[in-house]
């Protein structure tokens, strides 16, 4: 019976290699210097989430779901919002075949400054106002759709029926580097709704597979519902996880427990990894 599990196994991860293989090559960008130049030259938020419930539970990754949103609902809404590009997709044994749910919101541009009465001349007056108040009116209206539609995004993505079946971590990783070679420069961030890699992952090696090839351009990985045994093993795994992402060129690696306070991730100050770069360097991942 082994045997046998081992050859219906093995395929998963010889297409993660040849997918991998083929998406080395990085895309042109499609994003046009007058659309950069639109948000004000502020790099708009680009978020990848992956999502299973294997050895976790629906109520874990929806709780850890609902203060991402929350977050993320702070960052579009205030004056000033680069505009967030969001694509979510299921994590399992094959993560890089798998569709995403995708949400977009455009950036809002900072108020306009209110025309000053006293100096403008009265029969400018009327229509400085007019010409104000209608600005004023259009960024409310424009922070209003933003917010409705990351809510419903949201309630989506917590009521979606999401895989239980062992996860191909490394093959979410690659889709991941594909969506941002193809994008214009922005903030980075994965977010891996997680335990750990699955223990076929773990046993055919499929880090061998991605090595190289999973560019992340300086995103920030964060791992929600990284539920470990012990702490001991925690820390192990999350000296690993940081090790590897580093390698494949993540800005810095979080862990999360499913029982954690998540902090702001997205906003003027991040957390801090407690690992810096120089800590990796000629030292091994495995500890």
């Amino acid at each position: 019976m082994r045997r046998s599990s081992r050859s219906r196994t093995i395929p998963g991860f010889v297409a993660l290699a040849l997918f991998l293989a083929l998406g080395c090559t990085s895309a042109a960008s499609s994003v046009a210097p007058s659309a950069l130049a639109s948000c004000e030259k502020t790099a708009p938020v680009h978020v990848v989430v992956g999502i299973t419930t294997w050895q976790g539970s629906n109520a874990r990754v929806a709780g850890a779901l609902r203060t991402v949103v929350g977050q993320l609902l702070r960052l579009v809404q205030q004056p000033g919002s680069p505009g967030l590009a969001m694509n979510a997709y299921p994590l399992s044994e094959r993560s890089f075949g798998n569709e995403a749910l995708r949400l977009k919101t455009a950036c809002l541009p900072l108020p306009p400054e209110k025309p000053d009465i006293k100096t403008t001349p009265t029969f400018k007056k009327s229509s400085a106002l007019a010409t104000y108040n209608k600005e004023v009116d259009r960024l409310r209206r424009a922070r209003a759709k933003a917010g409705g539609d990351l809510a419903t995004f949201g309630k989506q993505l917590e009521q979606r029926h999401w895989p239980a079946d062992p996860p191909s971590i490394w093959g979410f990783l690659g889709l991941a580097a594909r969506e941002f070679a193809t994008v214009g420069p922005a903030r980075r961030y994965v977010l891996v709704f997680a335990r750990d890699e699955s223990d076929e992952e773990r046993h055919y090696t499929a880090r061998t597979y991605s090595r190289g090839c999973c560019a992340l351009q300086g995103a920030t990985v964060v791992f929600l519902t990284f539920d470990r045994e012990s702490p001991e093993d925690q820390r192990r795994r999350a000296w690993e996880w940081s090790c590897w992402l580093w390698e494949e060129g993540a800005g810095q690696t979080l862990l999360y427990r499913s029982n954690d306070l998540i902090p702001d991730l997205f906003g003027p100050e991040p957390p801090r990894a407690p690992w810096r770069a120089e800590d990796f360097v000629g030292k091994g991942c495995h500890r």
